[in-house]
């Protein structure tokens, strides 16, 4: 356990613009991670991201725009309050992970920044090394910002490693609660859970009787439960669902009965992808987008692969492409990660960013020959 500590956080002009944090379970949570590195502000229809060449890019979601650019840190954690919670690159000569505040309406004012301390052995890195990696998350919890590290070590060899290499891995963690206002540090001996949704009680007793109860979700004034059955080997999908403030049942709609497949909820809970290969095309995927607070269909599209990581913004779909390896002459050429934007009237593509990389790619020991 880390003693309580009262660190100086260096104080700049941040000025604040409502609610805007991410606690899993909560209903009016506006922004969300979208994955680790990128946070989306629906409100002011803005995404944080990871620059592939370092820094955090605030890039307007409908065109693309660059809002702003700062290189005081490197991987957006959370927002709150107008103020963008993210880690920067590893300070040299400490063993800390430093934590920078920055205002999302001002980015070139100055920020104001904390020094988590670690173990001495522990490097607060953002991008993975072939042995070792770094990852920290942001929440707030009661009032304060809860952050939370994790480092793990693994051993890399040829040959399979022995007892001896085994023990060297090792994982390590630890949780601190910053008072925003003060700046001072609490260590936390358990990390505590995510805030559970409150439920009506009709909503806890269904959820009660299910042999395997799915995830509640709240849509605006719905609670849904997305229900998947199989018959015949063909899928059904259906969402059972109640008003939110008095737990009165809604009518169940179904989404799809045997001519699809799931494949995952939006990174902001609103809206269920399903898809099928292509009739006309087998290279292609035909995607059916729906509501979840309504089962409607919201959008429908050609991609190339069956599924991505997404969520829409209005009239605009937003997704993940994954990194690619191609060998070209002898050479390996990698192409980044990015956030795609498609306009759903037409199926073209608005716009494209590339997406820091921080998983390591080699090279690694040679593989021994037996």
């Amino acid at each position: 356990m880390m003693p309580l500590a009262s660190l100086a956080i260096l104080l700049g002009a941040c000025g604040g613009v409502g609610e805007h944090f991410v606690v899993q379970g909560e209903i009016a949570a506006s922004a969300f991670e979208f994955q680790p590195g990128v946070i989306v502000d629906p409100e002011d229809a803005a995404v944080y991201l990871m620059n592939p060449q370092g820094g955090i890019d605030a890039v307007d979601l409908a065109s693309g725009k660059l809002l702003w650019r700062t290189d005081r840190a490197s991987k957006p954690l959370l927002l709150h309050e107008g103020r963008l919670v993210a880690q920067t690159e590893p300070v040299p000569g400490l063993h800390v992970l430093r934590i920078t505040l920055l205002g999302i309406r001002q980015s070139t004012a100055d920020s104001r920044f904390v020094d988590i301390p670690l173990p001495e052995d522990v490097q607060a890195s953002i991008d993975d090394g072939m042995e070792s990696s770094f990852k920290a998350t942001a929440r707030m919890h009661e009032g304060a910002l809860l952050l939370h590290w994790q480092s793990t070590h693994r051993r890399m060899t040829g040959p399979p490693p022995g007892p001896d290499q085994r023990a060297s891995d090792r994982e390590l963690t630890g949780s601190v609660l910053v008072e925003v206002d003060t700046g001072q540090i609490g260590a936390i001996d358990e990390l505590p859970a995510h805030p559970e949704l409150e439920l009506p009680v009709t909503v806890a007793r269904f959820q009660a009787a299910q042999a395997a109860p799915g995830i509640v979700r709240r849509v605006n004034d719905v609670l849904v439960v997305v229900q998947r059955t199989f018959q015949a080997g063909k899928e059904r999908v259906g969402l059972k669902r109640w008003d939110a403030e008095t737990g009165d049942e809604l009518p169940e709609v179904t989404l799809y009965d045997g001519e699809l497949s799931f494949r995952g909820v939006s990174a902001d809970d609103r809206h269920l992808l399903a898809s099928r290969r292509d009739a006309s095309d087998s290279s292609l995927w035909e995607w059916a987008i729906y509501s979840l607070e309504t089962g409607q269909r919201a959008a429908e599209l050609r991609e190339d692969t069956p599924a991505a990581r997404f969520f829409l913004s209005g009239p605009v779909l937003i997704h993940e492409t994954n990194v690619t390896v191609r060998r070209v002459a002898e050479q390996e050429l990698v192409e980044p990660a990015k956030l795609r934007a498609i306009d759903l009237a037409t199926g073209t593509e608005i716009w494209s960013r590339a997406i820091r990389d921080t998983k390591y790619r080699g090279p690694y020991p040679p593989r021994s020959v037996r």
